[in-house]
């Protein structure tokens, strides 16, 4: 005996309803999309990405250590000054 089990089919209503809410939620979906300004590559943008790649190649570590405090080492180490201090207050206040 073949008794396969199957689930019987969703009402026609329910079935239109699906259809009708996909149909919605896509024309939805293309709708917002068709606001964008299209994708295109900007008549400066090989020159800004050659600037970014030579910097990349040759950095300059002159800004890294300055000795006045307002240099990049300085900066990290009062970031990372605030991170800690700010985690520490907030361990301290959520203590029931």
């Amino acid at each position: 005996m073949n008794r396969s089990a199957s689930l019987p089919k969703a009402p026609l209503q329910h079935r239109w309803r699906n259809w009708l809410l996909t149909i919605i939620t896509l024309a939805i979906i293309v709708w917002s999309f068709t606001g964008m300004p299209s994708l295109e590559i900007k008549p400066n943008a090989w020159v800004v990405t050659k600037s970014i790649a030579a910097g990349l190649a040759h950095p300059d570590f002159s800004y890294v250590w300055t000795g006045d405090g307002e240099d990049l080492t300085s900066t990290l180490l009062q970031t990372l000054g605030i991170a800690f201090l700010g985690t520490f207050i907030s361990a301290i206040i959520s203590l029931p």
